[in-house]
């Protein structure tokens, strides 16, 4: 199901999206129930899950130059066979149930810093489990983007194209869980930490 709404006062736009789903996925891989000697983690494709939810999208342009975008998403998942009992109507491994972002960026649009982009957001993940027995709890965390960004051609018509950007992402470096490779906490690993990026861009 998808819903867009918009509304336009002199600078004010406001708009917005929705998106509900259901969706079953079977021949999921499961433990074998009679796996070979030579391989006791043997799996078959006799699983399947369920997965429900919805997501939110909104975008506003609250005044010149400043936009203003963020998202919500929830999602139910769940293991509806397997031929492991203990992971029956579990939740699926690396499956947050909310996820949500915003994004706030502002253009100067005259004086003597016209053509200065300034933005910042956040990104959340709430936790989820690690493992498909859900025992690893992964915690929820929420991190913080910025960018700035400058056009040249704004102040000189002869510097038109060149643009100045550098972009932070988790800019407090926050230390945080984002996948398992098995069944235990040791193969657990850290997601990305404090990366910055700058680029000089020329458009003709």
């Amino acid at each position: 199901m998808m819903m867009r709404r918009s509304r336009t006062a002199d600078i004010l736009l406001v708009t917005g999206s929705a998106f509900r789903y259901r969706l079953t996925q079977s021949n999921v891989l499961t433990q074998d129930p009679d796996p070979p000697a030579s391989n006791p983690w043997a799996q078959v494709q006799t699983g399947e899950v369920q997965v429900r939810g919805f997501e939110l999208e909104g975008k506003a342009n609250l005044a010149a130059g400043f936009d203003l975008v963020a998202s919500y998403a929830w999602q139910d998942s769940e293991i509806t066979r397997t031929n492991t009992a203990a992971q029956l109507g579990n939740q699926l491994q690396l499956a947050p149930e909310h996820q949500a972002t915003l994004w706030a960026h502002y253009t100067v649009q005259s004086g003597a810093l016209e053509g200065l982009g300034i933005g910042g957001g956040l990104r959340h993940v709430g936790r989820c489990f690690g493992d498909l027995n859900n025992q690893i709890e992964l915690p929820s965390f929420t991190l913080v983007d910025v960018a700035l960004s400058y056009d040249f051609g704004k102040q000189d018509p002869l510097l038109a194209g060149v643009m100045l950007r550098l972009s932070a992402s988790n800019l407090f470096d926050k230390r945080h869980v984002t996948s398992c490779a098995s069944l235990t906490s040791a193969n657990c690993y850290y997601g990305e930490g404090r990366s910055v990026i700058a680029t000089l861009d020329y458009r003709w």
